[in-house]
């Protein structure tokens, strides 16, 4: 049945989902933060210029008051000594801002002092408008006079200029001595404020929003360290479901063909066995009977030998660290029946690196090689099968030499194939070798040949991750399927 790789589609939609819902996170929080900024400079802005109209409100009225009390301890002094004595107090003050003014007028509202507008004195400032700030309608500086009362609020001057002022009043002389500034001038003061506060706007731009694009750029980053390993990983497992689809084809082609060659033995000798029982020919009867027997062992074998292959596919047990040189001899235990009778010498390496799998699996892997070598040792005066291992580039290299018959380069990839012999004269079902391949395999290992031709002995080698490189989840998930 073809294979699907629709689940790493599915996976791979649904990891997109979420670098693009970060995505779009960063981006809102970009936008959240010049908003919310926006926001601020507007409130702060506004809490600024009414914060800074009071503040001069309050310190205007008391400057006012001080100059009224003033007046108040020189009663007998003459008006213009007074008014004398009030302007050089006035213009003494080195801290006063420059368009900061006072100005005194009497009780019909005629100008008695202006310190910035001397010519306008003696004018009637009695029309000019004053205010309260969000008091509605404004009054005349006439009626503020009459009143007899302080004022804090706007004052609009005879030019038209529109002023921020504090009037008090100054009893005893019926004057009314007011303390102004231009509005414009405030509003200046307020905007040079303002000024810190877009520094302060664009600290938090600067913070938030290279933070946003940060966000940003590691999501878009690892989006695309993840598409490109799930592609790859896609990739890989298109590749394996191929090479398991092809040995799928050739394994089903195989058993087809070999099991069909002891049925056809069976068939052909019971049509013999009848010729030979009405010939009432008992012996060779015996002898079809003996080689009906033969084709149903090798039948069993085979059937046999298919169940092993199709058990390689999940691990008996959970993988352990497991000593090579216990293993070599538990292995050397279970094939001393063939290789004590054939007098082969087994040498062993020393030093050897631990293996990580599944034990009773490695005992497998070796059983077979050494069977195998010994095997095609041929007539060898003196056989000998040496056995050892290494680490190199993170694997356990083990390897399995003899000084047998060897191998021909052109059939060292073959060799593994199930079922195949290349030599049928030599007892077994050729499912040793395939079997060894596919455990290596399943440990995520691989198996090769060395051998430079008939005559010069082959040596067979099989590389299994060390303990720290192997996937273990993916070797326990076998072990339990």
């Amino acid at each position: 049945m073809p294979f699907s790789d629709s689940t790493a589609s599915s996976d791979s939609a649904r990891t997109l989902s979420l670098p693009g819902r970060i995505t779009r996170a960063a981006l809102g929080l970009g936008a959240v933060s010049v908003v919310c900024a926006l926001g601020i400079g507007f409130i702060a802005y506004q809490f600024a210029l009414e914060e800074t109209v009071a503040r001069h409100h309050g310190f205007y009225l008391a400057k006012a008051r001080m100059l009224a009390a003033e007046a108040a301890t020189h009663g007998d002094a003459s008006d213009a000594e007074l008014l004398g004595t009030i302007n050089a107090i006035w213009n003494s003050s080195d801290t006063r801002p420059a368009d900061e003014y006072i100005c005194i007028v009497d009780r019909d509202a005629r100008l008695l002092l202006h310190s910035a507008h001397p010519e306008t004195v003696g004018r009637d400032a009695g029309i000019n408008r004053v205010g309260e700030p969000g008091k509605g309608e404004a009054c005349t500086l006439r009626d503020l006079v009459r009143l007899r009362e302080d004022f804090v609020g706007d004052y609009v001057s005879g030019a038209g200029q529109h002023q921020v002022a504090a009037f008090a009043t100054a009893p005893k002389r019926n004057w009314t001595i007011g303390v102004h500034r231009s509005k414009a001038a405030v509003m200046r003061e307020v905007r040079s404020g303002i000024g810190w506060l877009a520094i302060g706007f664009l600290v938090v731009c600067g913070l938030l929003m290279p933070a946003s694009l940060a966000m940003l750029a590691r999501t878009f980053q690892a989006f695309q360290r993840k598409r490109l390993m799930l592609e790859a990983e896609r990739e890989k497992l298109i590749v394996r479901l191929e090479a398991q689809n092809a040995e799928l084809e050739r394994f089903t082609y195989t058993v087809s063909h070999d099991l069909k060659s002891p049925l056809i033995t069976l068939k052909c000798y019971m049509g013999v066995m009848q010729e030979d029982l009405a010939n009432e020919d008992a012996e060779a009867v015996d002898v079809d009977v003996k080689r009906m027997s033969d084709a149903a062992d090798e039948m069993v074998r085979l059937l046999d030998d298919l169940l092993e292959l199709s058990r390689i596919g999940r691990l008996v047990n959970p993988p352990e660290e497991v000593s090579l040189e216990e293993l070599i001899h538990e292995t050397l235990a279970l094939v001393d029946g063939r290789i004590t009778p054939q007098g082969i010498r087994v040498d062993i390496g020393r030093n050897l690196p631990p293996l990580f799998g599944d034990r009773r699996r490695l005992v497998e892997v070796l059983q077979n090689l050494i069977d195998n070598a010994a095997k095609y040792m041929g007539d060898q005066a003196e056989p000998r099968i040496e056995i050892g291992a290494y680490a190199h580039g993170g694997e356990t290299v083990c390897y399995v030499r003899d000084n047998g018959i060897g191998i021909d380069t052109r059939y060292h990839a073959k060799v593994f194939e199930l079922f195949d012999q290349l030599d049928p004269t030599f007892e077994g079902s050729g499912v040793g070798l395939a079997l060894v391949k596919r455990i290596v395999e399943i440990h995520g290992g691989r198996i090769w040949i060395e051998s430079d031709g008939p005559g010069t002995g082959s040596c067979f080698f099989f590389a299994l991750p060390s303990k720290n490189r192997l996937d273990v989840s993916g070797v326990k998930a076998s072990a339990k399927s």
